[in-house]
């Protein structure tokens, strides 16, 4: 089973809005590479929830749904490495933002808020994640980070 991250907020979260935030992110953070595809459930074709989104970033893809008005739920399944970690907590942050909601993680305790520019690229992200290693080691870890999104097709995240 996958690990999951929301946003619970007191402000209603219509599916518009979310996908205007994602479409957001596209243009904004992922130079316009996301297919994302919003489905409505329905009793013939169910979904994670009422309103699910699928992200795609090449061949790999995240979901995303609104569990309530209130709740919006992400699951970090699907591989994909720092990429798609980056891609969540990109999600996740700027649905935090717009409501005023909390973000939260079955993997990590506590909750907190959005922020503002919270790791433009992925270079940042890798950096903030790695700050734990040496200098010279955190470096090689970025750079074979980026070199895997090379190899994926996808050298537009490797700058």
């Amino acid at each position: 089973m996958a690990n999951h991250a929301w946003v619970k907020t007191r402000k209603v979260m219509k599916p518009e809005q979310i996908s205007d935030i994602i479409e957001n992110l596209n243009k904004t953070k992922f130079k316009n590479l996301l297919k994302v595809d919003y489905h409505l459930a329905t009793l013939e074709e169910p979904g994670w929830g009422e309103h699910t989104w699928l992200v795609s970033l090449g061949k790999m893809q995240k979901v995303c749904w609104l569990e309530t008005s209130r709740h919006f739920e992400i699951s970090h399944g699907g591989g994909g490495g720092s990429l798609l970690w980056w891609l969540d907590i990109s999600i996740t942050n700027d649905v935090a933002l717009r409501f005023n909601g909390n973000i939260s993680d079955d993997g990590v305790s506590g909750k907190w808020k959005g922020k503002e520019n919270y790791f433009p690229t992925l270079k940042s992200y890798l950096e903030d994640k790695l700050s734990f290693l040496p200098t010279e080691d955190r470096e090689k870890a970025i750079k074979q980070e980026l070199e895997f999104n090379e190899f994926l097709g996808l050298s537009e995240f490797v700058s």
